[in-house]
């Protein structure tokens, strides 16, 4: 069965970067930050297919670490610092999204 909407994510942690596909970007970005002792950047989201995310990390197979999980070098840094700068704060700032809707609703 094929996922609709599934999007590419490319994210950077110290000096690693992961490569995955999901749904819904922010929510994975915050199950991956609950595990990682780095602050996980968002560096870029874009329309994709499972197939197109093994092919990326086929491409980069020479600098994989573990899984999903590449290290920031050669290839892979240059492909990366080419999508731009990361998307700033995109977490925390749902979070103070949320905190201001919770906090309205309380007066």
């Amino acid at each position: 069965m094929v996922a609709k909407n599934v999007k590419l994510y490319v994210v950077r942690a110290g000096q690693f970067v992961k490569i995955g596909s999901t749904v819904d970007p922010i929510k994975r970005l915050s199950q991956l930050q609950v595990g990682c002792p780095y602050k996980i950047q968002l560096v870029a989201v874009f329309p994709g297919t499972r197939k197109d995310e093994k092919e990326l990390h086929r491409i980069f197979k020479k600098d994989r670490f573990r899984g999903e999980w590449f290290v920031y070098r050669g290839a892979i840094a240059r492909w990366v610092d080419d999508l731009g700068p990361p998307i700033h704060n995109v977490l925390e700032e749902r979070v103070r999204e949320q905190l201001a809707v919770m906090s309205s609703d309380r007066s």
